[in-house]
C-alpha cells in the first residue's frame, strides 16, 4: 500500500485529536515507520520532471563538500528532483509527523 503526503498526514493527524480526546494511544514509533515506508517517493510535482536523477543525499562528499550543499545546488539549477519534492519528503518536514513522533518517544522511553 502506498500513501500520498495528504493520506499519510490525514492517518497522523486523526489519530493526533483523538489522543488529544483521550480516545486512543499515541502511534508507537514502529506503526509511524509503517507510515513513512508505506508513503510514495513518487515526485509531487512531475512538472518537467523526465529524464532529471532523483538524488538521496546524506553526510559528505570525497572532497569535503557536504551532500546537502551538492543537493541544493542541483535543486536551485533545475538540474535534479530531490527527496523533499516526494510525498514522504514532504511528510517528514510536516509538523504533524514531529508532534506524532514526539508522543511516540514519550510513550515508549519516558
Amino acid at each position: 500500500m502506498n500513501y500520498t503526503f495528504e493520506k499519510a498526514k490525514e492517518i497522523i493527524s486523526t489519530r493526533s485529536i483523538e489522543v488529544k480526546a483521550g480516545k486512543a494511544d499515541p502511534f508507537s514509533i514502529n506503526e509511524l515507520m509503517d507510515i513513512v515506508k508505506n508513503t510514495s517517493g513518487e515526485i509531487i510535482d512531475k512538472s518537467g520532471v523526465e529524464g532529471k536523477p532523483y538524488l538521496l543525499y546524506s553526510g559528505g562528499m570525497p572532497n569535503g563538500d557536504k551532500a546537502f550543499s551538492v543537493m541544493y545546488a542541483l535543486k536551485e539549477s533545475n538540474e535534479a528532483l530531490v527527496l523533499s519534492q516526494s510525498h514522504v519528503g514532504e511528510l517528514a518536514n510536516d509538523p504533524v509527523i514531529s508532534m506524532a513522533i514526539d508522543q511516540a518517544v514519550k510513550k515508549e522511553f519516558f
